[in-house]
């Protein structure tokens, strides 16, 4: 493809063309008021992805990641539930996607405690801001079935 673009075979005004980058992947499940200035993130590891969805995810934090995903949250006035994903890689983050929409794996999240539903209700509503606190487990593993699990509970 670059050899095209450099033979002038390719039009590269009407193609994205991204380098392929090998790293860990990750998806950042958000949620931000309309003006930006309540913005939740919870960060994954996509450990098992099947049809583009995460089947096993393992939860972290990341401060440097967060803060450059807060950046750029409000430099494109994103607002709602969406999600981000790239790569990890020498400690560094590649975005490949901003997904403008529930994820099908964001129910992961959701489990953790992040609680897309109330925010946006409680957005739209003009209430206060809600305080809620995320679950703690044990590994922060959860995988899908027909259900949610995580690999610290009991019902296992």
């Amino acid at each position: 493809v670059i050899s095209m673009i450099n033979n002038k075979k390719l039009d590269n005004n009407k193609y994205i063309i991204q380098e392929k980058i090998k790293g860990k992947e990750i998806s950042v499940d958000c949620w931000s008021s309309e003006n930006n200035n309540r913005i939740s993130t919870l960060m994954r590891e996509r450990n098992k992805i099947k049809n583009g969805e995460s089947e096993i995810s393992i939860f972290f934090k990341n401060k440097k990641i967060e803060n450059q995903i807060i950046k750029i949250i409000k430099k494109l006035k994103i607002s709602g539930i969406f999600n981000i994903q790239g790569f990890i890689l020498k400690n560094k983050f590649y975005i490949f996607d901003i997904n403008p929409r529930v994820g099908g794996s964001m129910a992961f999240s959701y489990f953790k405690g992040l609680n897309f539903i109330m925010l946006s209700l409680s957005e739209h509503l003009n209430l206060k801001k809600l305080n809620f606190k995320l679950k703690k487990n044990k590994n922060n593993i959860f995988y899908k079935s027909n259900k949610v699990y995580s690999l610290s509970d009991n019902s296992i």
